[in-house]
């Protein structure tokens, strides 16, 4: 980490539905680096998304 960059993490999350690929990219940023966003957090935040998507909007 360099003097003022920040901390960062990032989720992808890649499914297929149907014919349609999607890929869902999450990412947090922070110049804390004492609070380092947590990467269950956002997993499961990016699974989430996923889930909603899957279920409603790529079934028809």
């Amino acid at each position: 980490m360099t003097t003022g960059s920040g901390v960062h993490r990032d989720v992808k999350v890649v499914f297929r539905s149907s014919n349609v690929l999607v890929t869902i990219a999450y990412d947090q940023w922070t110049t804390d680096a004492l609070h380092v966003p947590a990467s269950q957090d956002l997993q499961g935040k990016a699974q989430g998304l996923a889930r909603e998507l899957d279920a409603g909007h790529f079934g028809n």
